[in-house]
């Protein structure tokens, strides 16, 4: 891999994903297109964009797949559905790309749909080639386990947001 274009859904997630590649692994990240004839190529070691970002550069990351070996990690990535304006802008844009590490814990797309690149059995269940459960990721202590308390539910007293009345219980709609 001589590249590596990092995908999220939101900016925010940017800036750290750029300071900590860097920080924690030496990964020099630019938050923008990155071209073989600009001047700062050789400075970075890949990209970090949104998916609404990919939509415009879908044809150039193409090129640049094509032309590099490219490693695509796509955070979250049940945003890219097949069918979808994001999911075919990721197909055709990373479609040449050499290896693809799909991040989500929902392994499917809007309304159900599949997500570009993920193959699915015949239940339309996603077929991982790597999984990374919370289980494993609570003996590598990387996740803290989650504690679900019983907690008793007398005394509580519930506002109505309609109509300003306070009650003793609370009415599911």
């Amino acid at each position: 891999v001589t590249h590596g274009v990092f995908l999220s859904p939101r900016a925010e997630i940017q800036s750290s994903l750029i300071r900590e590649a860097e920080r924690d692994y030496g990964i020099k990240l630019k938050p923008s297109m990155l071209y073989d004839g600009q001047a700062d190529f050789y400075d970075y070691d890949g990209i970090v964009i949104t998916y609404q970002s990919m939509n415009n550069f879908s044809d150039d990351l193409r090129i640049f797949c094509g032309r590099h070996h490219v490693l695509v990690v796509g955070d979250e990535l049940h945003h890219v559905t097949d069918g979808q304006t994001w999911g075919d802008a990721f197909r055709n844009a990373f479609e040449p790309a050499c290896n693809l590490l799909a991040l989500t814990g929902t392994p499917w797309g809007a309304n159900g749909g599949k997500i570009a690149f993920i193959k699915y059995n015949k239940k339309g269940f996603a077929i991982p080639d790597f999984s990374y459960g919370k289980e494993d990721a609570i003996r590598d202590q990387v996740c803290r386990a989650t504690q679900m308390i019983e907690c008793p539910a007398s005394g509580l007293r519930f506002l109505n947001g309609d109509t300003g009345e306070i009650t003793n219980h609370a009415t599911l709609e």
